[in-house]
């Protein structure tokens, strides 16, 4: 019976919206769940009582199409899709260290060598599974961010999320909908993160509901992103899509082969002080290694093939027309 245990255990208090499935829901799925009224019936939900009869003995299971006795019943008062504090996301997002021209896919090399972390790089609170990791080609974590639609440089609400080898974006259980939990339905500037590319965001606030996710497609050059600076690029568009920029160093946001700072003196200090290059090296390539002076995202850190990856980036930027070693540029945040 509903609501009832052995001996006194009975649930005390009112229930509504009750829903009984024959799996158990994972975090996500009940985030994006609760709240709303589902379009058609799962078919992995095995009864489903709104108790909205106006006969306060019966209850209609919606699944079976039967009717049970109850012995009262109050009318119900529970809100469901209209004041949700879920509203759903749908990101996608190329990297362009790990994507490749001839597949329009992106490398999933982290992962094939097994050096993803369960834990989220940003959030220690935020993990998944390796059964996730492997069922999903998964590329990396990424963080997603919902900034103030009045002040883009404040982050109100944040998530890690999965990067998969086509852009999409899953959450922590492998769900394609990213579920985020607000104060109420609102248009949020909508910013990426990773650990060596340079972030980007939407040039405008984008509404969010809790009824249909909204994607937010930045691999698309028809989506307008932000501008920190009046000539900045936020983003590399190779091919008719767009990524984002490789190389980025994720303390000063910059991508940068000389000067103050520079990307390379990182990757020079992470050979160097690796526990097994007793000699102390530069040619000494770190294997097997999650570091964001891992330029190329293939798990290794080589002086050489990372540096010229870097300079590179730097060389063919748009904005360097006179293609100079020493350029560089920032990431396009507020």
């Amino acid at each position: 019976y509903m609501g009832t245990g052995t001996g006194s255990r009975n649930f005390s208090g009112e229930m509504d919206e009750i829903r009984i499935y024959n799996r158990s829901l994972t975090d996500s799925e009940i985030k994006i769940a609760m709240n709303t009224i589902p379009p058609q019936i799962p078919q992995d939900l095995v009864a489903y009582y709104q108790f909205n009869e106006t006969n306060n003995t019966v209850a209609y299971d919606k699944v079976t199409r039967q009717i049970i006795n109850i012995p009262q019943k109050l009318p119900s008062t529970i809100p469901v899709a209209c004041a949700s504090k879920n509203v759903l996301l749908q990101p996608k997002a190329f990297l362009q260290a790990a994507y490749n021209n001839n597949t329009g896919l992106m490398s999933d090399t982290l992962r094939q060598i097994g050096v993803i972390p369960l834990t989220s790089p940003y959030n220690a609170e935020e993990s998944t599974t390796e059964a996730i990791l492997l069922n999903h080609d998964v590329v990396d974590w990424v963080s997603i961010e919902l900034r103030s639609r009045t002040n883009p440089k404040s982050v109100l609400y944040k998530q890690s999320a999965l990067l998969i080898r086509n852009g999409n974006i899953i959450s922590t259980d492998g769900i394609p909908t990213l579920a985020f939990e607000v104060t109420e339905a609102d248009s949020f500037y909508i910013a990426i993160r990773h650990r060596n590319h340079l972030g980007v965001m939407t040039a405008s606030a984008v509404l969010l509901n809790s009824m249909t996710p909204t994607v937010v497609d930045f691999r698309s050059p028809d989506l307008n992103t932000y501008k920190a600076t009046p000539n900045g690029i936020p983003q590399l568009t190779f091919n008719g899509v767009r990524m984002l920029w490789a190389g980025g160093n994720p303390l000063s946001g910059e991508v940068k082969y000389t000067g103050n700072n520079n990307n390379v003196v990182r990757i020079y200090q992470s050979i160097i002080n690796a526990n097994d290059n007793f000699f102390k090296l530069s040619s000494f390539v770190k294997k097997n290694t999650y570091q964001s002076e891992d330029v190329n995202l293939d798990g290794t850190i080589n002086y050489i093939t990372d540096t010229v990856r870097l300079l590179s980036i730097v060389l063919n930027h748009p904005n360097n027309i006179f293609g100079l070693g020493i350029f560089y540029f920032v990431e396009q945040l507020p």
